[in-house]
């Protein structure tokens, strides 16, 4: 999937979101999704060894650095909504100036929302026909001096999502970006939230760095990095683990790596 986004505001508030399940294999660009991932789940260490790149311990003698490309955020504004989609108001969440309203369409039991801001309301269904639910929007933790991120989660199938990323300027809401399978996390402990968006199988992961003073972000194909079939993000440790097949064992092994000052090193 590939991303789209848009020039910023300097004076802002913003507001971004994101999403991911059975996405392409090719590594997702700005405007992508992504579910997060644990080691224990079946990605690791259960994806056929004939898939996985030969290990060679050679490649982490020195700190690897991703080859990171840039794209412009989005600022593509939100369609206005109409209210006589609304059947029943289920449940509204206020983000202090903010609202989003999620409600039933008439004789539909699934969930939709829209977003009320400035007098105004703007529809969040970015994807009419999805017959999954939309998800709550969040503060994500990105920003910087004059704007605000937030994102919320549409459904586009059982197992995917794609993150909606945008932001508010002179009371109107810019989407910026969208994130398959996306999770947001402070990887490299430096104050800062980066995003990873990961799927398929074996797991292709791509990392994203903010840069909203830039109006842009960059991301990184680490599969490509580490020369590996199947990356995946470990949020509870803030770690990268990368699968590769073992031939002195004959099985796959898994090798953990933290980002930090651009580079990625084995775990010690």
């Amino acid at each position: 999937m590939k991303k789209h986004l848009f020039p910023l505001a300097a004076a802002l508030a913003l507001v971004i979101s994101l999403t991911c399940a059975c996405a392409p294999a090719s590594p997702p660009m700005p405007s992508v999704v992504s579910a997060p991932v644990t080691p224990e789940s079946p990605e690791i260490g259960a994806t056929p060894a004939n898939n996985l790149t030969t290990y060679d311990p050679t490649i982490f003698n020195q700190p690897m650095e991703p080859a990171f490309q840039n794209e412009n955020l989005m600022q593509k504004e939100f369609p206005l909504f109409d209210m006589s989609k609304v059947g029943t108001i289920v449940q509204t969440i206020d983000l202090g100036g903010v609202t989003q309203v999620m409600y039933h369409r008439p004789g539909n039991d699934q969930l939709y929302s829209y977003l009320e801001v400035g007098g105004k309301d703007y529809d969040l269904n970015l994807y009419p026909d999805s017959p999954y639910d939309a998800g709550p929007i969040t503060e994500t933790g990105i920003q910087e001096q004059y704007a605000v991120i937030y994102a919320y989660d549409i459904g586009l199938g059982a197992d995917y999502f794609q993150r909606q990323y945008f932001y508010i300027t002179n009371g109107i809401p810019y989407l910026v970006a969208q994130i398959d399978n996306a999770s947001e996390a402070d990887i490299d402990g430096d104050g800062s939230i980066e995003t990873t968006s990961s799927h398929g199988l074996p797991m292709n992961t791509t990392l994203y760095l903010w840069d909203l003073a830039e109006r842009m972000v960059s991301y990184a194909d680490l599969n490509a990095a580490l020369n590996s079939a199947s990356v995946v993000f470990d949020d509870s440790n803030h770690v990268f683990i990368a699968a590769y097949y073992d031939t002195a064992t004959t099985a796959p092994i898994n090798i953990s790596l933290k980002y930090s000052n651009g580079t990625l090193s084995v775990q010690k």
